[in-house]
């Protein structure tokens, strides 16, 4: 019934050619899949898709895709539910502002060189429970121009290339982008990066960024390793890093297991910084959440940040997970 349910759902998809906005939860598997039906290679010696070849949705603005997978997916590669696939599709979509994917991975057998394209006047990226590597991430954000908005959100992954990798693609938005939002709290690192995971980097030179959420470990910090395991390398302060043009900040921090990988917000050193900074450099702040730092020993001193920011008209508040 699924199977049926799909190839009539893709057959309608097919003959819609003013479709405006599509949205569907597809479960791929050897058997089923939805996505199959509507990315049809081209006939031109590339390894390109291309989304209905016979209209090309070029009325379509908002695409959201959220893809169920079996648990046998790394034992099988369904190229039709690959990002690759599904970005190559899409890219040429002339009137495509808005895109949405959950739930993608890049197969193995795509490459540094893999070329999906441009998205020409996409607005907002939103990709989450995410499977890829960072410099897969970092060839999609390079494919957009002048986002607006950005969203990337792993899951469990096992990382063999730095957070570095990102920022290149980052940095061909820093003169639109309005809200960021990166959660690496799931990312662990392997290989070379398990030597040095690397830094995102300061994100002062984003003159609209109004909005941002973004894990702790890996923007105010990095991580080496040395004979005794993992090691704090410099730890940068928060003001320091964020755009002047900030209003609203998240920072989720990754509570580690051991003594080395305990965040560096734990003294509230950092916190105290840019509570003194909003006061001067980042007087646009009005509202700052740190989600997933774990019980305060000392709550008055917590009772005391607060007050401070509030002294300096910004909402303030700790979520414990």
């Amino acid at each position: 019934m699924l199977k049926e349910y799909f190839s009539l759902l893709a057959g309608i998809i097919n003959s819609a050619p003013n479709l405006q906005h599509i949205s569907v939860v597809s479960v791929e598997t050897s058997d089923i899949s939805f996505l199959k039906h509507i990315l049809h290679e081209q006939n031109t010696g590339t390894s390109g898709y291309t989304v209905v070849a016979d209209h090309g949705l070029s009325q379509l603005q908002t695409l959201f895709v959220e893809i169920e997978m079996d648990e046998e997916w790394e034992l099988r590669e369904l190229r039709e539910a690959s990002i690759y696939s599904v970005c190559s599709a899409v890219a040429s979509l002339p009137s495509l502002s808005d895109f949405r994917v959950s739930g993608v991975r890049m197969t193995a057998t795509i490459g540094p060189e893999m070329n999906i394209g441009q998205f020409r006047n996409l607005q907002r990226l939103e990709i989450t429970h995410c499977f890829m590597e960072m410099w897969q991430m970092g060839i999609i954000l390079s494919a957009c121009e002048g986002l607006r908005h950005i969203v990337c959100h792993w899951d469990w992954l096992e990382s063999d290339k730095t957070v570095d990798a990102l920022r290149p693609g980052l940095l061909k938005h820093s003169h639109t982008l309005e809200t960021l939002s990166l959660d690496l709290r799931e990312v662990q690192w392997t290989g070379e990066s398990n030597a040095n995971s690397g830094s995102i980097g300061p994100l002062r030179q984003f003159d609209h960024l109004h909005t941002l959420s973004i894990t702790e470990t890996y923007f105010l910090t990095r991580f080496g390793y040395g004979p005794n395991g993992h090691y704090r390398m410099d730890t940068s302060k928060i003001a320091e890093l964020l755009p002047l043009s900030l209003k609203m900040l998240t920072l989720f921090v990754d509570i580690g297991d051991s003594p080395e990988f305990t965040n560096t917000l734990d003294d509230l050193d950092s916190l105290w910084d840019l509570s003194a900074a909003c006061n001067s450099s980042l007087k646009n702040l009005s509202g700052i959440t740190v989600k997933g730092i774990g019980p305060i020993d000392d709550i008055d001193d917590i009772e005391a940040l607060t007050s401070s920011f509030e002294q300096a008209g910004v909402l303030f508040e700790f979520i414990v997970d």
